[in-house]
């Protein structure tokens, strides 16, 4: 018989009314619709109406701002539900990201200024990314803080805050449109990536990977319990 949805879908080809999707979440998603109503041989007029499709149930709009509300609300849920933990480079909220062409998620840092640009693998589920996300590892040493300033820097990055891998961080270079070459550092065991965007040399790359939002006595406390 098939869900509410796919009999909304199958309407609106019979109809010839054309949907464009704008957001996409699993099965959920928010849709733009236009119906051009014909008088005569004359052209009237296009409507354009906004369907939010959440649990196989609708609602309907005509104003985008109403509708753009209705699913960030959605979205805030699922991320509330999911549990997202702060980032471990920069303490900011991870985001969930599905790819509409690939239908894969994955989750990246949106701190408030924008500069940190951490982000997981992509997953085939939502879950997949959070369990990806979430997971974090023992950072030894951290508990004492005076101990670690006094070791010298080296290049070398630390231990991938996502799985562990000691092996795993590497550097990575490409040309960016500005000129200067850039450099990131990404985990090449689980593959979540650190890339400012503007770091021209390993240096700078290196001191955001090592950079940890657990380093404060506060946090460190919490990750190692």
């Amino acid at each position: 018989m098939g869900t509410m949805k796919e009999g909304w879908i199958r309407l609106c080809e019979e109809q010839g009314t054309e949907i464009w999707p704008l957001e996409k979440d699993g099965d959920d998603g928010l849709y733009l619709t236009k119906k051009t109503y014909f008088s005569g041989h004359r052209e009237a007029h296009t409507t354009p109406v906004y369907q939010v499709w959440i649990d196989d149930k609708r609602e309907v709009t005509m104003v985008r701002d109403e509708a753009y509300t209705i699913w960030r609300e959605h979205m805030a849920k699922i991320e509330k539900a999911l549990s997202l933990r702060s980032c471990p480079f920069c303490g900011g909220k991870g985001k969930i990201y599905e790819n509409p062409q690939t239908r894969l998620h994955e989750i990246v840092c949106e701190n408030a200024d924008g500069t940190c640009h951490a982000r997981t693998v992509a997953y085939e589920t939502r879950e997949e990314a959070a369990t990806a996300w979430n997971r974090r590892v023992k950072y030894i040493g951290a508990a004492n803080l005076e101990k670690i300033e006094e070791i010298p820097q080296k290049w070398e990055p630390k231990p991938c805050p996502f799985c562990g891998s000691k092996e795993g961080p590497h550097f990575f270079r490409y040309e960016h449109i500005a000129g200067r070459a850039r450099w990131g550092v990404v985990c090449l065991d689980c593959m979540a990536a650190m890339d400012k965007g503007w770091c021209q040399d390993g240096k700078a790359a290196l001191d955001e990977w090592n950079r940890r939002a657990g380093d404060t006595q506060s946090e460190l406390a919490e990750m190692l319990d």
